[in-house]
């Protein structure tokens, strides 16, 4: 057997056509389970023991550098060894051109990378010329990554946002909720922050791709150039590349035409972050003369499972027509359950997943619990640590600790404890014009044996403080007054948590964001709400919840290899799987999102659906609850549509209550 026909060997009929084909362009539409990887890196090992490509003319980029990773190990197991192929991301790709060629458009080619932290302090420096706070810089910051992924610099910035803001396409609303809230200073900050870049002799991980295609399009001859460098070209998960990372791209293959794109629409689910799925669906316009190869057989998951996802994503309207074909024999299940409430149905939920564990020997890491919003997994981390089963939250801290939950405790910590002064300097850090200098200052007066309070009002009458530092420590020193009469009085740890949140205006900085994430973030202090009713409800308080925040266990990490069950977001489960899947809180509102509206959002919202439940293997539970408490309020609940759009029979009856009871910072205003 030549080494040819040992790279087509063990592959089906599709993969192999798909893998075999010779120049020209190549779009391969791989649904869930249907070997992708496999497919791709098969076809860069094909061209070289082909003879049609040499390794170093050969560019395979991907989103992660996990998967870059993954990638270049299986291209190696396949030829024995890389051999010059380039195996990398987007930006990897476009930071080797620019430290060599970038020079072309006036680029130092000894410039700087600059990371996240940096890239923060440098948004809050130029924000500070316009008078924005550290909140509406982040949203600022924000803004102008969504702007750069679209190929926007500060000078068309608002002309450009005025004619997308209204044209309805799913990238026009998540520009939206980008800008919202900041929309006349992203201009001058975005400015502003460039212009500090400059000095620094520095560009963030959006420059590279921007300057990479300003390169190719200010200098067709240097396009050329990296034409003949990488004749060969393929891209994984094309459904997930934004603007810049499209447009660098039909630059790079314009004159040779040899790509290869290898993704699914229906698993495009990243708008939040300027991923446009019309690249993938234009791409038989961009390339009239494209092959195009479907892979349906799915290795991954039994007919249940398949099936039930098949119905669910016919339902969109744009997507390339394709079937998933089961590979595996019947077996496994796939269930809906409804339950009371959220408590309900994380006990059932950490029953079953202990039961199959010592039931069937399934590792603890063969479980996965499924989400939209982080918000979420607090119930479900509470359940799990009752029964002492091992958790990890994947690519996210556990609930307790989150910033916004530390934030927000940080002010009960310093009324249960004065000489708390980590804390103290953490909400001391929270408020406008207030910075290291007062900070220090504050936590002084607290260590010579001043009350945070006092220490408070007496840095704020220090000569030379600032007005806006001089009312935020005011406002401050009050709410510190209240929650430590608030604590000796015994109030309810809601209340306070309440309070805390709402008297320092913090929950008012949190809403500016109306970005997808900045919302999370205040779902977040409503479920705190909500884990600490519970806590007053049992007969605990302040002390028990600040205990149980202190002690909460989880992981921050994707757990690696260690044996536990993952809890994530549905964007986090992107390319993974399990053997059992629970897909919880399949309501309205949580899924589909309240913001998604319809359109374009609502079909991304139904394909992250589909990517959540394409990660089960044997057994996959979808469940809803009739009931769920937020910011300590009980809501009635409408199941998911998509449940009857995967086949499920759900009655949806419910009855519509206005629940008693007022805002406990409504109670504790007149208290005061």
């Amino acid at each position: 057997m030549t080494r040819e026909s040992k790279i087509l060997s063990g592959l089906n009929d599709a993969q192999k056509e798909a893998v075999s084909h010779g120049p020209g362009p190549l779009l391969v539409l791989a649904g869930p389970g249907s070997g992708k990887t496999r497919v791709l890196t098969h076809r860069v090992a094909w061209l070289v023991t082909s003879g049609l490509a040499r390794p170093e003319e050969i560019l395979a980029v991907t989103f992660t550098n996990k998967a870059a990773g993954e990638m270049k190990q299986r291209i190696r197991n396949l030829l024995g060894e890389t051999g010059g192929v380039r195996a990398q991301t987007f930006h990897s790709a476009c930071l080797y051109v620019l430290r060599r060629d970038g020079t072309k458009i006036g680029i130092d080619p000894k410039f700087a990378v600059v990371d996240e932290e940096a890239r923060r302090e440098l948004l809050v420096k130029a924000a500070k010329e316009f008078r924005l706070d550290p909140p509406d810089a982040a949203a600022a910051g924000k803004a102008i990554s969504f702007a750069k992924n679209c190929l926007v610099g500060p000078d068309e910035f608002s002309k450009w946002m005025a004619e997308k803001i209204g044209e309805g396409s799913l990238l026009s609303q998540k520009m939206a909720e980008a800008v919202s809230g900041c929309e006349d200073a992203v201009p001058e900050v975005y400015a502003a922050y460039q212009e500090m870049l400059k000095k620094v002799n520095g560009l963030d991980f959006d420059d590279l791709l921007f300057e990479a295609v300003r390169l190719f399009r200010e200098r067709p001859d240097v396009a050329r150039k990296w034409a003949e460098i990488w004749k060969w070209v393929l891209v994984d998960e094309y459904q997930d590349t934004n603007r810049a990372q499209y447009e660098w791209l039909q630059l790079l293959v314009k004159k040779r035409r040899n790509v290869t794109a290898v993704g699914d629409p229906d698993q495009s689910i990243y708008g939040w972050r300027a991923a446009d799925v019309e690249n993938i669906l234009r791409f038989k316009e961009d390339f009239p003369e494209a092959k195009v190869v479907a892979l349906e057989k799915n290795y991954r998951s039994v007919p249940a499972v398949t099936s039930l996802a098949d119905r669910l994503i016919r339902h969109n309207t744009r997507r390339e027509e394709k079937t998933l074909l089961p590979v595996r024999p019947d077996g496994g299940e796939a269930q809906c359950l409804s339950f009371p409430d959220e408590r309900a149905e994380a006990e059932f939920l950490a029953e079953k997943i202990s039961a199959l564990h010592s039931g069937q020997g399934l590792s603890w890491s063969d479980f996965a619990v499924l989400y939209r919003v982080n918000a979420l997994s607090w119930t479900y981390e509470e359940a799990l640590a009752k029964r002492g089963v091992p958790y990890v939250v994947v690519g996210s801290v556990g609930f307790w600790g989150r910033r916004e939950i530390k934030d927000v405790l940080a002010h009960l910590r310093v009324a249960v404890n004065p000489k708390d002064v980590v804390s103290l300097r953490r909400i001391c850090f929270l408020q406008p014009g207030v910075g290291e200098a007062t900070a220090a200052q504050v936590a002084a007066l607290v260590l010579a044996g001043r009350p945070p309070a006092e220490a408070l009002s007496g840095a704020a009458a220090k000569p030379g403080i600032g007005k806006k530092a001089r009312s935020s420590l005011a406002r401050l020193a009050k709410t510190l007054e209240v929650l430590e009469t608030g604590i000796r009085e015994k109030k309810p740890a809601a209340e306070l948590c309440m309070y805390a949140a709402e008297s320092t205006g913090y929950m008012a900085k949190l809403a500016k964001d109306r970005s997808e994430e900045g919302q999370e973030r205040v779902a977040n202090v409503g479920a705190l709400i909500s884990a600490a009713a519970e806590i007053d409800a049992s007969g605990g308080g302040v002390a028990e919840l600040l205990e149980r925040a202190a002690l909460a266990s989880g992981d921050s990490d994707d757990g690696g290899g260690k044996d536990a069950v993952r809890l994530m977001t549905l964007h986090k489960a992107k390319g993974l799987e399990f053997h059992t899947v629970f897909l919880v809180a399949a309501e309205e509102g949580y899924l589909p999102h309240y913001q998604s509206g319809y359109g374009p959002a609502l079909e991304e919202e139904r394909r992250l659906c589909f990517v959540g439940a394409t990660r089960a293997k044997d057994c996959l539970y979808v469940t809803w609850c009739r009931e769920r408490t937020n910011w300590g309020r009980t809501a009635w609940n409408r199941p998911s549509r998509f449940l009857k759009e995967m086949g499920f029979e759900v009655n949806s009856s419910f009855e519509k209550r206005r629940l008693p009871g007022t805002r406990w910072t409504d109670r504790i205003a007149a208290e005061l």
